[in-house]
């Protein structure tokens, strides 16, 4: 199950949660590494099977019960395992906490009214990233929330507000038993306002049609005149559209080279480039690396049990 259409806004304490992705599958497939705007976050559940995800280039693993949180501006890859790849489950949504404007009244000059107030939800507020294992029950949440989307009985929207709201408190618990791996940038709830399908539009877009995908195709996309659709990356990001695909481009690159053996020159047309020489150029420039010293440095790397890090 798939659905990046929804729309779901809830209060929780004195922040603002808008729900615009579900999905839960089995992951067949790797995602190249890539990373969500301001105040943007995806919670992944690992139902069962094991993989790897890279984070911000630090590999570590997964498996059964593993509950993650990717956030703002944090680069992260997921590799199933081949032989038992994971399934996972997953919501995509954004985050806008309660700002007050300064004596200028500027949105450039606003601050965050709850910056000094101590709540359950600040752990999952000032970090990153997050990992590890589920003590909180949220698997029976994800299969009722499904469940309930699938079937859309009367009352199915106010229900499933509840449970999303029931989802983040649970999440939020277990932050409280861990420590903190990455701090949210200080940069990375302003201006994050608007709405949150726009910024999925948009990630999905880099993610999935990075090849093809052109600043004025994505501007129509969202309604938006290209002019407007660049101001709206660099306020989600702080990258312009070139960048982003490039990026999107060289992990998807990446993937290939670590996992298949396809020639270069295919990957380089595989990824949307317009000749190999075109590709090398942006692989090095990006990487710092030729994409044969990155392939020989994957292989080398690659084993029975490639990272250090365990299986939960």
């Amino acid at each position: 199950m798939h659905d990046n259409s929804l729309n779901f806004t809830f209060p929780l304490e004195h922040v603002s949660f808008q729900v615009s992705m579900v999905s839960t599958g089995r992951m067949v497939q790797s995602i190249p590494a890539h990373a969500h705007g301001r105040g943007c976050y995806e919670i992944h559940y690992i139902r069962y099977g094991s993989g790897t995800v890279v984070i911000d280039g630090v590999p570590r693993r997964v498996g059964q019960n593993t509950l993650y949180t990717t956030g703002p501006s944090i680069l992260h890859e997921q590799i199933p395992d081949p032989s038992d790849p994971m399934v996972e489950s997953c919501i995509y949504l954004r985050v806008f906490p309660d700002f007050e404007k300064t004596e200028r009244g500027s949105s450039h000059a606003r601050r965050r009214k709850d910056s000094k107030r101590a709540s359950f939800l600040t752990p999952f507020l000032e970090q990153a990233f997050w990992m590890g294992q589920d003590t909180q029950q949220v698997l029976p949440l994800f299969d009722t929330i499904f469940q309930e989307l699938e079937q859309k009985k009367p009352g199915y929207r106010p229900l499933l507000s509840a449970l999303f709201q029931q989802l983040i408190v649970c999440i939020a618990r277990n932050y409280l038993e861990t420590e903190a791996y990455y701090p949210v940038p200080e940069n990375g709830f302003e201006d994050a306002s608007g709405d949150s399908s726009l910024s999925l539009i948009v990630e999905e877009a880099f993610l999935n049609e990075y090849r093809t995908i052109t600043l004025e195709r994505l501007a129509r996309r969202i309604h938006l005149s290209p002019r407007q659709t660049e101001r709206l990356i660099r306020q989600y990001y702080n990258s312009t559209f070139l960048k982003k695909r490039t990026e999107a481009r060289i992990g998807a690159a990446s993937v290939l080279l670590k996992t298949t053996e396809l020639p270069i020159g295919e990957i380089a047309e595989m990824t949307g480039y317009s000749s190999s020489e075109h590709f090398s150029y942006a692989f090095k420039t990006y990487t710092g690396m030729s994409a044969r010293e990155f392939r020989r440095k994957s292989s080398s790397e690659a084993g029975p049990h490639p990272f250090s890090e365990n299986v939960f």
